[in-house]
């Protein structure tokens, strides 16, 4: 690889790692893991939170995703389009 090469690709890593903060680390290990609208911003966009639960867990994390949705519902939550 290339000097060019390694830094752009170190550039990717740094600037992944700012947006996407913890969530590589469960694509890394394989781990389930969702993001459930908790939170909106004072814009109406929302906010998700990010869960991740054991390996082979993933029917806990979807009944906790679900119970998560019935306390605080966002079906109903769309944000308003400007086009």
């Amino acid at each position: 690889m290339g000097a060019l090469t390694e830094t752009v690709s170190k550039q990717g890593q740094e600037a992944a790692l700012r947006w996407a903060g913890l969530c590589s680390f469960a694509n890394i290990t394989g781990q389930p893991a969702a993001s459930v609208p908790l939170y909106w911003s004072e814009q109406g966009l929302p906010i998700g939170t990010h869960l991740v639960a054991n390996i082979g867990k993933e029917a806990m994390l979807l009944r906790l995703a679900a119970q998560l949705e019935r306390a605080k519902p966002w079906i109903e939550r769309l944000p308003i389009l400007h086009g």
